[in-house]
């Protein structure tokens, strides 16, 4: 039977303490004379890289959020200029 190669972009590893750590691994077969014989995979640890994307999503929400909040602030900013110039054309 032979394997195919594998990858896994986002996984958890256990260290004897207890604590996780974010990895990417690779697994590729060894084939000798057609049949798998082997397995070499190159696990990465991906922790620090993982927690900036994670940051850097947060901070994209955050300023679609602002950028949404500062888009009805101008539309309510110009409703009430609108209503201040119909009561000064009232009084």
């Amino acid at each position: 039977m032979e394997r195919a190669a594998a990858e896994v972009d986002d996984d958890l590893f256990w260290r004897a303490d207890g604590t996780s750590v974010r990895v990417e691994y690779r697994m590729r077969p060894i084939v000798q004379d057609g049949k798998t014989t082997g397995l070499v995979t190159c696990v990465r640890d991906v922790t620090e890289r993982k927690r900036f994307e994670d940051e850097r999503a947060r901070l994209l929400e955050r300023e679609h959020a602002l950028r949404e909040e500062a888009d009805r602030a101008r539309v309510a900013a110009a409703a009430a200029a609108g209503a201040l110039r119909t009561l000064g054309q009232i009084t």
